[in-house]
């Protein structure tokens, strides 16, 4: 990505960091803190676009209502702007995310009570928000007992994501590949891909968080990955899955063996398993089909449902099972297809 994109991956080691947010891209904020130029007003539009959310849940979750809870947000980016406040932004002093919390709270002790003369919305309209939709994001917020801080920083980290995602998504057409993403303009809450049964918990900066996902796609629904045989076919598009109602898109694949979002199976080596399937329901996983039925299967073979172990992941790649594995033969004629 280029200089100017707002976010970037951390360049630390995951042991050393323990940090899985992506960290703002300090080039824009520094932009940001500079004079009142066209350039400075453009950064802050940026980081106001992708950053207003969070912030307005947070205020939401201290209890300030629908409207306050914009009046503030909008007033606080104006302040941000009328005093340069982002020119006291310190990379050495920590994470942006904490001196952007930081200074709203700030303005809520201090500023508030002048900023409630102003009309709503009346002094910053260099960029446009999404205000009608604000409301009903947050009704669809989990109800669990989260603080606020907490609630900021769920949301911040899912604002990284979002833009992440649309800065992939951007060069994946500008590159001339086909449509990236077409599933995720339709799904607006990350729990559709967790399965309930799933119990097991991630932390995230001392905090501990259920898992994001447990769902994994079939490598041999237009995957690119190093598990397709060429042996067999990779279903492009629905048109070219002759029994939808034979072969799987979506399954449970258990904690221990979840990685990248795609699920492998051994198609030339039929007796062997390379990613675990989840068995959550008294020894059964779950699986959706591409004619859009789900269903629960029963595995059969313990080499499908080795001890759990948390927190620890089970070993990469092929491994041999058994000449009559059940489960693996069953799982890879629901697959694909040989060519």
């Amino acid at each position: 990505m280029g200089s100017e994109s707002i976010t970037e991956r951390s360049t630390t080691s995951a042991g050393a960091a323990g940090d899985v947010f992506v960290p703002t891209h300090w080039s824009v904020v520094l932009t940001a803190g500079q004079s009142d130029t066209p350039r400075a007003r453009e950064a802050l539009g940026r980081l106001y676009q992708t950053y207003w959310y969070p912030l307005y849940a947070y205020l939401r979750r201290r209890g300030y209502n629908s409207h306050d809870a914009q009046d503030l947000t909008q007033e606080f980016f104006a302040r941000l702007l009328e005093h340069n406040w982002l020119a006291r932004a310190d990379q050495q002093k920590g994470r942006f995310r904490s001196f952007l919390l930081g200074a709203l709270n700030h303005f809520l002790a201090n500023e508030w009570d002048k900023a409630r003369a102003w009309k709503r919305g009346g002094r910053l309209e260099f960029v446009p928000l999404q205000f009608d939709t604000a409301e009903g994001r947050y009704n669809d917020e989990p109800a669990d007992p989260v603080t606020p801080e907490q609630c900021y920083e769920r949301r911040w980290a899912l604002a990284l994501l979002d833009e992440v995602v649309t800065r992939l998504r951007q060069e994946h057409e500008r590159d001339g590949q086909a449509e990236f993403g077409s599933l995720g303009q339709y799904v607006q809450d990350p729990r559709l891909y967790r399965c309930p049964a799933d119990k097991s918990r991630v932390r995230i900066d001392g905090q501990v968080f259920d898992r994001t996902r447990s769902t994994s796609m079939n490598a041999y629904m237009n995957g690119l990955g190093q598990w397709q045989s060429s042996n067999f076919v990779t279903f492009r598009k629905t048109g070219d899955i002759p029994r939808p109602s034979d072969f799987w898109v979506f399954l449970g694949e258990r904690e221990d063996s979840i990685n990248d979002g795609y699920f492998a199976t051994a198609m030339e080596l039929t007796y062997g398993i390379v990613d675990y399937p989840a068995s959550y329901h008294n020894g059964s996983g779950g699986l959706t089909f591409a004619d859009g039925h789900a269903e629960y299967h029963r595995w059969l073979e313990p080499t499908t449902m080795p001890v759990l172990r948390p927190g620890e992941h089970l070993q990469m790649g092929y491994k041999f099972t058994s000449l009559q594995d059940r489960d693996m033969a069953w799982l890879n004629e629901h697959t694909t297809l040989k060519k």
